[in-house]
């Protein structure tokens, strides 16, 4: 057997008879089977099953590759499908962004609007009903002031009416009194001394009448007083 290396060629060397050599291996002799014989056909007999094995294993590895291939594939399919669902939710994203932008400031603006219509009108009821309240502070001024003017009319009318009565009623009282006492003679008869204490006693009823007329005046004047 030529042990030449695969791919290059000899020429002009001849095997040797019963022998190896550098290119050529001895495989039978005639005869029993020598040791050296027997060892070579075990570790031909031992490259063929690895070589089978590192065929069958090539077989197995070029199956793996191709799957991993497949794989590869479509791991690339998968990415390019992802990144363009990515692409496809970032320009979502950005349009949901820009929505949401306008709808803050449209908000904001009515926020702006709704603020500023409130102070125009919380401003409005306050000017509104800062008038009001001057209009009736200045009615109860003059209805106060004229109260007090009427009053202190009243209270003059009624104190100097009463200042009258009282003079006139002491006036009369003290000229009843004078009258009783100029009246009254010890020698007039039973019946001229019932007359007079008939005269005195509506004299004395006439006083304190006027005395509870008096009083009355007093307490009249004290509740206006009050009053004012």
């Amino acid at each position: 057997m030529c042990v030449a290396e695969l791919g290059k060629s000899i020429s002009g060397i001849a095997p040797a008879q019963g022998k190896n050599t550098e290119h050529w291996q001895m495989l039978t002799l005639p005869g029993q089977l020598t040791p050296e014989a027997a060892a070579m056909h075990d570790d031909v007999v031992n490259k063929a099953k690895q070589v089978e094995t590192s065929r069958a294993a090539v077989e197995l590895s070029q199956q793996e590759v191709e799957a991993a291939q497949a794989d590869v594939s479509q791991m690339r399919q998968d990415t390019q499908d992802a990144s363009q669902m990515a692409i496809a939710s970032r320009d979502s994203a950005a349009g949901y962004a820009q929505s949401a932008e306008i709808s803050r400031s449209a908000a904001k603006e009515s926020e702006d609007n709704v603020k500023a219509q409130e102070s125009k009108v919380v401003q409005s009821v306050i000017d509104e009903g800062t008038k009001q309240i001057k209009v009736v502070s200045d009615k109860a001024t003059e209805q106060i002031g004229a109260v007090n003017t009427a009053g202190s009319t009243q209270t003059s009318i009624i104190e100097a009416k009463g200042a009258d009565q009282v003079k006139a009623i002491q006036k009369a009282g003290e000229n009843a009194l004078q009258n009783i006492g100029n009246g009254v003679d010890k020698s007039l008869s039973e019946e001229g001394k019932a007359a007079d204490a008939k005269a005195t006693g509506e004299a004395i009823s006439k006083l304190t009448e006027d005395r509870a007329v008096i009083i009355k005046i007093e307490q009249d004047q004290v509740i206006i007083k009050k009053k004012k």
